[in-house]
């Protein structure tokens, strides 16, 4: 009886804790874009200030080309993120 306890304790942290990296990843893909998509505008912003608008150009292809690459496969990435979470709630 106590080692059958033991193992469903075992489980319900097991469970938890796969439930805990799910969400980690998941906001870690969200927070990941953002983070490039605001260094670009920084970068925009200077050259621009500074009248350099090779960098300007450069750096707005390079915005175009990165939101088309990330556009499928963030929502790749979050329907298969909320799979996982799905999936790991259904086992606590």
């Amino acid at each position: 009886m106590m080692a059958r306890i033991r193992k469903l304790l075992e489980d319900v942290y097991e469970s938890g804790v796969r439930l805990k990296e799910a969400e980690l990843r998941a906001l870690q893909a969200q927070i990941n874009p953002h983070f490039l998509y605001n260094t670009l505008d920084s970068v925009n912003w200077l050259a621009l200030e500074s009248g350099v608008d090779e960098i300007v150009e450069i750096n707005s292809s390079l915005s175009s080309m990165y939101r088309y690459i990330m556009k499928d496969a963030h929502e790749m990435g979050a329907a298969s993120s909320a799979a996982l979470i799905n999936a790991s709630r259904s086992c606590a």
